[in-house]
Order: structure tokens, then C-alpha cells, then sequence
């Protein structure tokens, strides 16, 4: 159960938690985009859910794997304690590795009805992704657009 539970909350954090990102640079500016995804040691990103319980995710390093340049991202979920997952940019979107093999965790650019899934060996879910389209936040104190990204798991 727990095990199911943390895999609920990673690919809750990677993939629907696009839509609600709160970022913060080495100095504390905003992203210039909210379409970015940016990825470099220093920053850092506040994930808000049900209940105003908080997942705070950093890059506190960056490494290398099979000759490609990934940064590790860290984060604690509540009750079930800490996780990393090496993170880098690619042609598809953000990707991660497992097993000797990339695998795609967010497609970019998003865009109304595109669909991926989330399959980490890993982990005991999958996720089916799809971009529902464009909303208005509040986030970091302001508003702002977002992408609603629907995760449901399997």
C-alpha cells in the first residue's frame, strides 16, 4: 500500500504538478515562462495538493549517466520520505532513466489534447497523462496561465 501510495504521489509531483508550479530561481526570480521547465542546480519548485500539504523539489546537483548530462531532482512527500530522479531536457520533453533507458515523464511543449504515458519500471503504476488546456493561477503571489495536465493511474 505504501508503495502504491508513493508511486501516486511521484507521478502526481512530475506530471500534474506542471500546472501548479511554483518556481524559484538561485535568486528567487520567477521563471521566464510559464511554459518552461527549467532544470539547473540551485532551484527550486513548491508543490501544493489537497489540504495545503507541500512537496518541495530541488536540483542540489547535476550528474552524468551513460555520457548525458541529467540534474537530480530531490524531493520529500509526506509520510514516505525522500526520493531522486535524474532529470534532463530532450527533443519530447523531460525525461528521466531507468534501467538503461530513457523514459519520457513530461511532454513539452504541452499542448491542448496531447497524451503521454508515464510507465517507470520502478514504480508499480503507470500514468496516463493528457493536457486538458489552458487555465488561469494564482502562483508565486500572482496570476498567471497555466496548462491543466490530467494523471490518471493504472
Amino acid at each position: 500500500m505504501r508503495k502504491a501510495a508513493a508511486a501516486a504521489a511521484v507521478l502526481g509531483a512530475i506530471a500534474a504538478g506542471i500546472a501548479l508550479l511554483t518556481y524559484a530561481g538561485p535568486r528567487g526570480e520567477p521563471a521566464a515562462s510559464v511554459w518552461d521547465y527549467p532544470l539547473e542546480v540551485g532551484l527550486r519548485w513548491t508543490y501544493r495538493g489537497a489540504g495545503n500539504v507541500a512537496v518541495v523539489r530541488r536540483i542540489e546537483r547535476d550528474l552524468e549517466i551513460d555520457g548525458r548530462r541529467y540534474f537530480e531532482m530531490t524531493f520529500v512527500l509526506p509520510i514516505l520520505g525522500r526520493r531522486a530522479i535524474p532529470m534532463r531536457h530532450a527533443p519530447e520533453g523531460i525525461v528521466t532513466v531507468q534501467e538503461g533507458r530513457e523514459r519520457l515523464l513530461v511532454r513539452f511543449p504541452l499542448r491542448k489534447g496531447d497524451r503521454w504515458t508515464v510507465d517507470l519500471p520502478s514504480e508499480k503504476e503507470v500514468a496516463e497523462c493528457a493536457v486538458l488546456g489552458e487555465e488561469e493561477i494564482e502562483f508565486a503571489g500572482r496570476k498567471g496561465a497555466a496548462m491543466k495536465v490530467e494523471v490518471l493511474r493504472r
